[in-house]
């Protein structure tokens, strides 16, 4: 019909649909079941991509499923230099892991 009348992405109360409720609530959320491989986060608190808060989140929830993770957090870092600061550390727990296999 040329027009995306009716679809549904375009109404009002899109995020209200059960089924796009539960994948935005449940479904999508990383980390809801136990990760046994070794997950380590470098999170900087200027990072407003992905907020401090967020990711305290995303850890206090896996960490309840049995989850451990290894965070690494500073003031300094925002979204794209938590990585490019990083490398060198990054590199060396890559190393660690390998080697401790």
């Amino acid at each position: 019909n040329g027009t995306l009348d009716g679809y549904t992405r375009t109404q009002p109360n899109f995020m209200a649909v059960p089924l796009v409720k539960t994948f935005l609530d449940k479904d999508s959320q990383p980390l809801q079941v136990k990760v046994t491989t070794p997950i380590i986060i470098y999170q900087g608190l200027a990072d407003s991509t992905v907020p401090k808060v967020a990711t305290d989140i995303l850890i206090s929830n896996a960490t309840v499923v049995g989850t451990k993770i290894n965070s690494y957090v500073t003031g300094n870092w925002d979204h794209g230099t938590a990585m490019s600061s990083n490398v060198d550390n990054i590199v060396g727990n890559v190393q660690s892991l390998l080697a401790a296999q």
